[in-house]
């Protein structure tokens, strides 16, 4: 994967599309959507990809998915994705930002969403047609700019996420009513995606929780099979790999910007747990 710039680029809606709302925009892949998208890069916003048909690779986070007729991809901020997709490809993309949505509902209730979570899902053919509705009727929303508008989008946004949020449960399990534990371990892998560059050990996430490292530790590797120490590691090993194979930072840059004060600790750190030296890892793109 080539390295482009000095840091992971982050787009803003606006710098993809003039939308009506900068907060919120609706893009038919084969009219405005790029099917080739081979630089790295995050957002600073949400994007939901609906693909009517078409084939080729999405990368998130340097994971390859196939891209696939009714398959519905999510990308959150903070994660760099590309894809390159056959010129064909139809479906829609949809941007939005966290602040837009102003109901009641929480963003941290989204199941796709979450750190962690599986980045798309496949849709029965009445599925799609139902979703591919509600986008249309969003964009319709977004371009007549009638009376009461923001507030029709807000709501219209909010029903889409539900159904994607019921599909996705519905395709892999989630648990809609969490339990005490599975709430911890929820707002566990929320704080650690806010703060896993500023502190790497169990103490202080069990500190902002309210318990024991050790009850911490016993919770997550019920909830998910792997103690918080393992998932605070994973996550930083996660960005590293992203800042060496995306950015031209160099050592020194990467092991501030993860919370290392010395060169040696970070490259300690990630040889043990990687098996290579950073600079080994990014000059073979292992």
């Amino acid at each position: 994967m080539k390295r482009t710039s000095k840091s992971i680029p982050i787009l803003k809606i606006e710098d993809i599309i003039e939308p009506e709302f900068s907060e919120l925009a609706v893009l038919k892949q084969q009219v405005d959507g790029k099917n080739e998208l081979h630089h790295p890069h995050t957002h600073d916003f949400y994007l939901i990809l609906l693909i009517d048909n078409g084939e080729g690779i999405h990368h998130i986070d340097a994971e390859a998915y196939a891209v696939k007729d009714r398959r519905i991809f999510f990308v959150a901020p903070g994660q760099t994705h590309s894809w390159d997709m056959k010129k064909d490809t139809t479906g829609y993309q949809l941007f939005f930002k966290a602040g837009f949505i102003t109901n009641q509902i929480l963003l941290s209730e989204w199941p796709m969403f979450k750190p962690g979570s599986s980045p798309f899902i496949d849709t029965s053919v009445e599925e799609f047609v139902v979703l591919t509705h509600e986008i249309i009727q969003l964009q319709q929303e977004i371009t007549e700019k009638q009376v009461f508008n923001a507030r029709i989008l807000n709501y219209r946004l909010a029903i889409i996420l539900t159904l994607l949020s019921r599909s996705y449960s519905l395709q892999w399990h989630n648990i809609e009513v969490l339990s005490a534990p599975h709430r911890l371990v929820e707002k566990f892998k929320e704080l650690l995606e806010n703060d896993y560059q500023r502190a790497g050990h169990v103490q202080y996430y069990a500190d902002r929780l309210f318990v024991t490292p050790s009850y911490l530790n016993t919770v997550t590797k019920k909830v998910l099979g792997q103690h918080a120490g393992n998932l605070i590691r994973e996550r930083r090993l996660l960005e590293a790999k992203r800042m060496l194979a995306i950015t031209t930072m160099d050592m020194q840059e990467i092991a501030f910007a993860l919370g290392y004060n010395k060169l040696a600790y970070f490259s300690h750190f990630f040889k043990r747990h990687v098996g290579v030296s950073p600079s080994t890892f990014r000059s073979t793109g292992l």
